[in-house]
């Protein structure tokens, strides 16, 4: 009778009406109709007669009544639609806890969460001060607290909701207490209510009588295959009111016939059974722990997906800054799991990823700050989420074909040294079948695809040391500090060493003498051939053995963005391999011309090829580092498609 009465001095001192515009006339009449019409389950009606009162008056009490029908036939956009409207027009706690009830059917915990803070705070404001907070606001805020496994803060509320008159508030405080393993506190709930069932209706529904006393069995340490038997039958019996929204009563049980399973061994069960509560809510830490205890148990994939993130390049403190014309930027790179990527979402949208990892994502950005969430969770619920925030700093009307990117030099000019040894002299090395080919190719797929003039690209095939250096310093000295220089070395490498120490690598051209190191290529050589070239960028490409060792320095290891790389000059270079032997027809290059040919960028930074590629990439380790000395000041080489 207490909570009765207290429910009844709740409507009456704060319900909607009694803080709304009256309806008269006409339109009281209307309203009656229409809820006549609710009352009787006629909810299509409900929604069509309301809807024709609206046109005549936006009225608080239409707007809820239309939210309520809504809500019935488990329309919750639309019913959380409705509510919006009427707290525009009364901020009431009867409505914040309406609004908090559909968000909780759609599982939004954390708006259903704010909405009952408010309707509290209220409810606290405006009451009698002999009057608690109404008990019904209180085991709903519980309740959201426990699916977000704050169970800390759910105990306190259905507590303070039993003093207040409540007696449903035991079962969600028994859940919350089970899940925190308060087991103590577990058996004095459980023993009351048990040892009081002829006094409380509450446990005539099956499904709560069976859930309390095998709640009551695990606190005594006495869970058997009975107790299995008997929460299995609180599962067969538990009815199912609207299966369209989330049910939390469900999962509890769920999850307690995982616990026992767990104690008695049947592991491979209590496994699918958590999955399947974590399937329904990810939110909850216990939940989550036994997956991953039970993973290890059976020996499960237990590793989350690898999201390597290729653009936007974000710095260390998870942060891009763009300037440009932009509203919207293509998000993308690779994501890898040994078991299989199964969702891919980048801002809680749906995400294809294609068989080989890659994943495209087109975001449309506000000026100022926008948070980036991309989430990958492979077939074993292993999850991953790589946040960073896009500061876009607009600089006016939206240009797609070049929103955030550089404004590149229009007078820049484009130039390539392509160089392929096949046929060595020296019978002491190997020939080689690849490397022409691969030069050819290369240059079709520069000429094609990206902004290199065919008269600025140089073929050099089976060549000698001589004409390659004179090549090199003759081209590179010849350009403007608006000009792009790609040299691309494909042939055998090798280094020099003093007993374990490295002493240098070297290039090798078809006219080498086998041991005779003035016969080949050295760093030093190649520095001395673009020291004093005036070009805005350098890039090498080299796929020989011990590439990386040629011109090897400090890397720099700032993430640098396309529309500033540009601006500042560069010197580096991308090789096939770090200290190691690399094949002819290697994975390296056949990814690197690959990359190439399907790239649809229309700006492409050399660090962002050597990412791509080398995750591609498994038999050799690519390197991509900044050549020392010789002008670079931190740029990137950039590839400009068609």
């Amino acid at each position: 009778m207490r909570s009765s009465l207290f429910y009844l001095i709740f409507l009456f001192l704060f319900g909607s009406v009694g803080f709304s515009q009256p309806l008269t006339g006409e339109i009281k009449q209307k309203y009656d109709y229409a809820y006549d019409l609710y009352s009787r389950g006629k909810l299509s009606e409900t929604v069509s007669y309301c809807s024709e009162i609206i046109e005549q008056g936006k009225y608080m009490q239409v707007f809820k009544l239309r939210a309520m029908a809504y809500r019935s036939m488990g329309n919750y956009a639309d019913a959380a639609s409705d509510y919006n409207e009427a707290l525009q027009r009364v901020h009431d706690p009867q409505l914040y806890m309406d609004r908090a009830m559909v968000f909780i059917c759609e599982k939004e915990f954390e708006s259903a969460g704010n909405d009952l803070n408010e309707a509290v705070r209220l409810f606290n404001e405006r009451q009698p001060s002999y009057l608690k907070t109404n008990f019904l606001i209180l085991e709903e805020r519980a309740r959201v607290y426990h699916f977000r496994g704050d169970y800390k803060s759910a105990i306190l509320d259905f507590k303070s909701a039993l003093e207040s008159g409540s007696k449903m508030a035991y079962i969600g405080l028994l859940s919350s207490l089970f899940h925190s393993e308060r087991f103590y506190e577990v058996k004095q709930y459980s023993d009351t209510l048990l040892r009081r069932k002829s006094e409380n209706n509450l446990l005539s529904d099956s499904s709560l009588y069976y859930y309390v006393s095998v709640l009551n069995d695990i606190s005594n340490n006495a869970a058997t295959d009975k107790s299995l038997s008997i929460i299995e039958r609180a599962i067969a019996n538990y009815k199912n009111a609207d299966n369209r929204c989330f049910q939390g009563f469900y999962y509890d049980l769920l999850t307690t016939k995982a616990y026992i399973e767990t104690r008695l061994g049947q592991d491979s069960l209590s496994f699918e059974d958590y999955r399947s509560v974590y399937a329904a809510n990810n939110k909850q830490p216990d939940i989550q722990q036994q997956i991953m205890t039970l993973k290890i148990k059976l020996g499960i994939d237990a590793t989350p997906p690898v999201i390597t993130l290729i653009n936007p390049l974000v710095n260390s403190n998870g942060y891009v800054s763009l300037s440009s014309k932009k509203t919207k930027i293509e998000i993308f790179g690779n994501v890898k799991d040994s078991s299989g990527v199964a969702t891919f979402l980048v801002n809680q949208v749906p995400c294809k990823v294609e068989d080989d990892g890659t994943f495209v994502s087109k975001l449309e950005l506000q000026d100022g700050k926008n948070e980036v969430y991309i989430t990958a969770i492979d077939k074993f619920d292993n999850t991953i989420v790589k946040k960073f925030v896009i500061d876009l700093q607009s600089k006016g009307e939206a240009d797609d074909d070049t929103a955030g990117i550089p404004e590149l030099v229009s007078k820049a000019n484009y130039y390539a040294i392509l160089i392929g040894e096949n046929d060595y002299q020296d019978n002491k090395f190997v020939d080689l079948n690849n490397p022409v080919k691969d030069i050819k190719e290369m240059q079709d797929i520069l000429q094609k695809n990206y902004v290199f003039d065919p008269k600025n690209i140089k073929i050099l095939p089976n060549s000698r040391k001589t004409d390659i250096i004179d090549t090199i310093d003759h081209i590179s000295k010849s350009l403007t500090e608006n000009d792009n220089l790609l040299i691309f070395f494909a042939g055998h490498g090798t280094i020099r060493k003093d007993g374990n120490s490295i002493r240098g690598g070297y290039l090798v051209p078809v006219d080498a003498k086998f041991g005779s190191w003035s016969t080949y290529i050295s760093s030093d050589d190649i520095k001395e051939a673009i020291t004093s070239s005036p070009a805005k960028h350098i890039l090498f490409l080299l796929d020989a053995c011990y590439g990386a060792q040629l011109l090897r320095s400090v890397m720099d290891d700032a993430s640098i963005q396309i529309k500033n790389s540009y601006m500042e000059d560069s010197r580096n270079f991308i090789s096939s391999g770090n200290n190691e032997e690399v094949p002819d027809k290697g994975e390296f290059i056949e990814n690197l011309k690959s990359y190439l040919k399907t790239n649809t960028q229309k700006y492409l930074a050399a660090e962002t090829l050597y990412v791509s590629v080398k995750h591609l990439t498994s038999s050799t380790t690519p390197i991509f580092e900044r050549i020392s000395s010789v002008g670079d000041h931190g740029g990137d080489f950039i590839f400009i498609h068609k």
